[in-house]
């Protein structure tokens, strides 16, 4: 399917910039303003979402695809995903006793234990979870369904999941209860599979449909212009309770990363520690997030940070973890702290 090797270093560089712009959604450095309607409202939102279609298309872009390419996708997952949730049992634990949700350390073990297998444990874990479950599930779909119908499914997933959050209340009464119902689970139905879904999908259309990346830059800029004005004008209207349009958000993702595509960047740079620094920033950042939180007053009391400084703090530590772990990786005792990657 694919004669010849593609070059994949601008995404390398853009799924870095994305890592950044993760920890901006969390550490919120910029004062309230249009550069924070801009930078945080508009483009941070759409880091998970490339994060998504690039996982998808880097597995899908690949040659002759099999149940083993599946079998092993999955495996380097399940290791990614239990490094980062051993990493986490001490914050996951004090975070539970804090919330008051259980009252005995056997209780909040079981339920560890539970959510392990079954849901979202850790911060930013539903990432790998949702891919662990999409990527195996558009594969075997493919196999017996078109991908517009695999687009359609993905599509009403996603709207399904902004009606429970969202739009509920503009439905009649007995609709509205269900939805809403739906939605009011223990964990962020925004941050599960039903809204990977579509992304995995897409991505998966790409990698074997190159025609649609290949578009002439017209095409791309018109569609590019068009997603940001929607996804811009939500941003405005949102403050006053209008619900935002999330097909904006499908558009805008999928066009910046066509446009990524079409980046060519040959020069050369350390692109594997590149990988490795985006997904260490994304799971690191977590953990100094909660303290920084934790310890909020006397981060900007005592040590006069202000907001964009917080953003740095946090930054720079996630750095300086990527830079620690490359250290231990290349040591022969610690050499299993590659799975961190």
């Amino acid at each position: 399917m694919h004669s010849k090797k593609e070059n994949f270093n601008s995404i390398d560089i853009a799924k870095l910039v994305a890592a950044l712009f993760v920890v901006s959604i969390h550490m919120n450095p910029l004062e309230p303003g249009l550069a924070n309607d801009l930078i945080i409202g508009i483009f941070a939102r759409l880091a998970v979402p490339f994060f998504y279609l690039t996982s998808s298309y880097l597995f899908f872009a690949k040659d002759n695809i099999g149940i083993s390419n599946v079998t092993h996708y999955v495996k380097r997952l399940l290791i990614l995903y239990t490094f980062w949730f051993v990493v986490n049992i001490p914050i996951m634990y004090v975070a539970r006793v804090e919330g008051g949700e259980h009252t005995s350390s056997s209780q909040i073990l079981i339920i560890l234990l539970r959510d392990f297998f079954l849901s979202n444990t850790y911060d930013g874990s539903y990432f790998i979870i949702s891919l662990i479950e999409c990527v195996p599930l558009v594969y075997f779909m493919s196999k017996y369904m078109k991908d517009i119908w695999l687009f359609v499914i993905g599509l009403l997933l996603f709207l399904f999941v902004s009606v429970c959050l969202d739009y509920y209340t503009y439905l009649p009464p007995s609709l509205s209860e269900f939805f809403k119902r739906c939605g009011n689970t223990d964990y962020d139905l925004a941050c599960t599979s039903l809204t990977a879904y579509i992304y995995v999908v897409i991505g998966k259309i790409l990698a074997y449909h190159k025609e649609f990346i290949n578009l002439n830059k017209w095409p791309i800029f018109c569609i590019l212009l068009l997603s940001f004005t929607l996804y811009y004008t939500e941003s405005l209207v949102f403050p006053f309770g209008i619900p935002r349009l999330p097909i904006s958000r499908i558009l805008a993702s999928v066009t910046v990363f066509i446009c990524i595509m079409n980046v060519k960047i040959s020069s050369t740079m350390p692109y594997k520690h590149i990988r490795r620094m985006s997904t260490i920033i994304f799971f690191s950042h977590f953990i100094f997030v909660f303290f920084v939180w934790r310890y909020y007053y006397h981060v900007t009391e005592v040590l006069k940070f202000g907001c964009f400084s917080r953003y740095l703090l946090v930054l720079s530590l996630s750095i300086l973890t990527f830079f620690f772990i490359s250290f231990l990786s290349k040591r022969e005792c610690t050499k299993w702290i590659k799975y961190s990657y």
